[in-house]
């Protein structure tokens, strides 16, 4: 993305960039009203991408975000924009 696909995206109220493996790219809103706040979403973003395993041994196996189905092998990085 250029730094005008930036300003163009957060001028459509996108807040996130996912970046795929085979070079696609996906824009979105994430709603950080469903788990706290910003740091918090992306912190389980990060989660599902790693697969780390909490206190009690679950593991993050759902993107932080409904109506979404990644592979976390798929997923080049998530980005903030």
């Amino acid at each position: 993305m250029t730094d005008e696909d930036f300003t163009a995206a957060k001028l459509k109220g996108y807040n996130c960039l996912i970046k795929f493996k085979d070079g696609e790219e996906l824009t979105l809103t994430a709603d950080y009203t469903l788990v706290g706040d910003e740091g918090d979403w992306f912190e389980n973003a990060e989660r599902f991408l790693n697969s780390i395993v909490d206190e009690e041994g679950d593991s993050d196996t759902l993107f932080p975000m409904p109506g979404f189905a990644f592979c976390r092998e798929t997923i080049k990085y998530v980005r903030k924009i």
